[in-house]
């Protein structure tokens, strides 16, 4: 529908010239031909109603003939100054758009008034009146919605590999859960240096901040051997560092796809208690191995005395028993002499002896024949 601000109609009708001639002399309900001329321009505009009154706004003709006779004035209208109005009234409960247009002679005196206007359509009358577009739109809108949503979820889904989205939050929190699940430490670093990744004990081992995730090497400010474990190439599996106190051992393995490089992920481990429990059973290994020693020493000193007795030397079993005594005084008092800490005296004097066996294995031996020993 059109109303009557937009149409032009009204216009085109003040500025007609045979009503211009006609309106000055006009009065209600005589002659036909301005009647008719207002029926015209209404039924090819489309208006709802066309009036026609005098200079003082008495209605000459109007399509309600209740009209004639009384005022189209309004109160906001500037109609009276011969400017065209526009504006909103209610008539018989209506909503209603109307155009007043003052009619000029050639003198430019009105004479006249041509006011034409057109209610508001009713929510059912405009229903009606976009119904069938709307429809058209509504299917338009749901098979391009439907043919959209079809493309959208198969690129979707071939970029998360078929999975559905519970599917892909299980798996999200699995992957969050992992690594603070393992008990050594793992970081992922981007081929920018910056963090994507760490579990607690990367945190703890690196002594990282807790906010490390997202920021690069250069900004957390870590140790120098530290970022060099984390960026350079591994030639070798566990390098090892020391990090603070601590013994750590890194082994970092390149993350790549067929795109593009995606940074490498570190595993590490403090291999501090490891190393002390390295050094514990060499520790004991020697103790054991001197041990061993010493009994074999004591075994072979326990033969020499047997075979000595056997062959009745006993003037020679004293002194061969009074000789090992004085060596074993001598060699301590020689260590102690040198060494004040007892432990690493205790320890030199068996290196000593060991080394001494070692250079002499038969000395004991050589002066008495094989026996039944």
């Amino acid at each position: 529908m059109k109303d009557a601000a937009a149409c032009p109609q009204p216009e085109s009708l003040a500025s007609n010239p045979l009503l211009r001639a006609l309106i000055p002399s006009a009065a209600p309900e005589m002659g036909s031909a301005l009647p008719a001329m207002a029926e015209t321009t209404r039924s090819i505009s489309g208006l709802q109603f066309v009036i026609l009154a005098d200079r003082y706004g008495t209605v000459i003709t109007s399509t309600y003939p209740d009209d004639v006779g009384t005022s189209i004035l309004h109160p906001e209208s500037k109609v009276e100054e011969g400017r065209g109005w526009t504006g909103e009234i209610t008539r018989n409960g209506n909503h209603v758009l109307i155009a007043q247009v003052p009619v000029l002679d050639d003198t430019g005196q009105m004479v006249g008034i041509v006011s034409a206007g057109q209610s508001y359509p009713s929510t059912r009358e405009l229903f009606q009146e976009i119904a069938s577009s709307a429809l058209s739109t509504l299917i338009i809108a749901v098979v391009l919605g439907a043919t959209g949503s079809v493309l959208l979820s198969r690129r979707v889904r071939r970029q998360t590999r078929g999975m559905e989205p519970r599917e892909i939050a299980e798996l999200f929190e699995h992957r969050e859960a992992l690594p603070h699940g393992v008990k050594e430490g793992i970081i992922s670093v981007s081929p920018d240096s910056r963090i994507m990744l760490a579990n607690d004990i990367a945190i703890e081992l690196l002594q990282l901040p807790l906010t490390c995730v997202g920021q690069t090497l250069t900004e957390l400010d870590v140790a120098p051997q530290v970022t060099r474990a984390l960026t350079t190439q591994q030639q070798q599996p566990d390098r090892q560092f020391l990090i603070g106190e601590r013994v750590v051992v890194f082994n970092r393995m390149p993350v790549k796809t067929a795109r593009k490089d995606l940074g490498s992920v570190t595993t590490f481990r403090d291999r501090t208690e490891l190393t002390l429990l390295e050094q514990e059973l060499g520790d004991s290994k020697a103790t054991a191995d001197m041990l061993r020693a010493q009994t074999h020493e004591f075994a072979n000193h326990l033969h020499a005395i047997s075979g000595l007795i056997q062959l009745q030397e006993y003037e020679e079993v004293i002194r061969f028993i009074d000789g090992v005594s004085f060596s074993r005084s001598k060699v301590f008092e020689d260590v102690s002499a040198h060494i004040q800490e007892p432990t690493i005296a205790a320890a030199a004097d068996c290196q000593g002896k060991r080394r001494h066996r070692a250079r002499n294995p038969a000395r004991s031996f050589k002066r008495f024949p094989a026996g039944p020993w």
